[in-house]
């Protein structure tokens, strides 16, 4: 997951840090330590160390993660990481900062509280969720290209319950919508769209403000339903003429 996505904003933990306990005085030797651990030069020349994809995998590992568990989505969003993947010094001591760490050992023990806001109740989720179309996002693009988006959704949507409507938006991207890329307006409103509505969409608001992506698939949805009821009633009454007609 970290790999190949770039893009994305931080966020601050607050003065008594984002869980409400006032962290201790950070020992800032420790934490660029902690950094230089995986840190190393970049091949653009520049002199500032960073810590790149390998360095990311290797802290990872340390945390007890892979780099494709969606935990790790959490800590780009509190680094303010700009690429996903690479953190400058800055990016990663101020993820320390919200999490009240200076060491490994530390961060290890803050991993059940990032896990925590991968759940949809969390009142951070929707803001991580969003935060993941940015960090995705191609250099230069506005729009997430389709299979970059279906393949963060799949990651992702699992987490957030109602799996049948996930998985029958999968299948409308995948298989019917002939857009190839996905606004972030409509990134975003998937993660509401699961969480308000019903799987077969029966309580779905037509005048509701839905990106029209997401209306078609409505409509998709309602024609798919209908087109089932009626081949069952056909079946229904097919079955009927022939049970009366072996009387």
């Amino acid at each position: 997951m970290f790999a190949s996505m770039t893009g994305g904003m931080g966020r601050s933990g607050g003065s008594r840090g984002q869980y409400g306990y006032a962290p201790p005085k950070p020992d800032t030797r420790k934490q660029e330590a902690f950094f230089a651990q995986y840190a190393e030069t970049p091949d653009d020349g520049s002199s500032e160390l960073i810590i790149t994809e390998t360095g990311t995998e290797k802290l990872c590992e340390d945390l007890g993660f892979s780099p494709l568990d969606p935990v790790a989505l959490v800590w780009c969003y509190h680094c303010g990481a700009k690429q996903m993947g690479s953190f400058t010094k800055t990016e990663f001591l101020h993820g320390l900062a919200v999490f009240g760490a200076q060491d490994c050992a530390q961060l290890r023990e803050r991993v059940d509280e990032m896990r925590s806001q991968l759940q949809p109740t969390h009142p951070l989720c929707k803001r991580v969720y969003n935060n993941v179309f940015l960090l995705s996002l191609e250099p230069g693009q506005k729009q997430l290209g389709k299979e970059m988006a279906i393949e963060v959704w799949k990651l992702l949507l699992p987490l957030f319950g109602n799996a049948e409507l996930a998985n029958s938006w999968l299948v409308y991207v995948e298989e019917h919508n002939k857009k190839p890329a996905i606004s972030k307006d409509v990134w975003n409103m998937v993660f509401d769209l699961l969480l308000t509505c019903k799987a077969d969409l029966s309580d779905y608001d037509e005048d509701g403000a839905w990106p029209v992506m997401i209306d078609d698939f409505a409509a998709h949805m309602k024609e798919n339903s209908i087109r089932s009821k009626s081949t069952l009633v056909m079946i229904v009454k097919l079955s009927v003429s022939l049970i009366a007609f072996e009387y």
